[in-house]
């Protein structure tokens, strides 16, 4: 009987973690436009003006900050889902088949943040070499 119940309750759990990791990847980056982002995700936690450019707002969201333009996703910056996510190798072998540019980062704690981008995938990671975890994924429309 305990051995059904913890078999439930695994399955459950692995459920909501693949149901909140779907959420995220239901929304595409020159496509969804802020209102189906809404839908998907439900209301923001926040809405900023972006420090870098006056002209994009951030919603900030459980899942992750979308970056929109004129109503249109351009951005997603979210965690890694899983811990698989957080490796780097994950990540060049995953996109192994694509050019990639790896640059440092300024970064307010200083040194030991590069990033591993894709343009023609529409995607990069941002990675601290001082834990040597991916700790962040960027999702924006590719460059052909």
């Amino acid at each position: 009987m305990m051995k059904r119940i913890c078999l439930l309750f695994l399955t459950f759990s692995m459920l909501l973690i693949s149901c909140s990791k779907n959420e995220m990847e239901e929304i595409t980056p020159g496509e969804t436009t802020v209102t189906e982002a809404i839908g998907i995700l439900g209301e923001p936690i926040q809405v900023k003006t972006s420090s870098f450019n006056k002209v994009d707002e951030m919603f900030e969201f459980e899942e992750g900050v979308l970056q929109v333009e004129k109503k249109q996703v351009k951005v997603i910056f979210r965690k890694p889902y899983e811990e698989e996510e957080e490796n780097l190798q994950y990540w060049r072998e995953k996109y192994k088949d694509a050019s990639s540019t790896w640059n440092p980062v300024r970064a307010p704690s200083g040194l030991g943040y590069f990033e591993l981008k894709y343009p023609q995938k529409g995607a990069a990671v941002i990675y601290d070499s001082n834990t040597e975890k991916v700790i962040k994924v960027i999702r924006y429309e590719p460059q052909q």
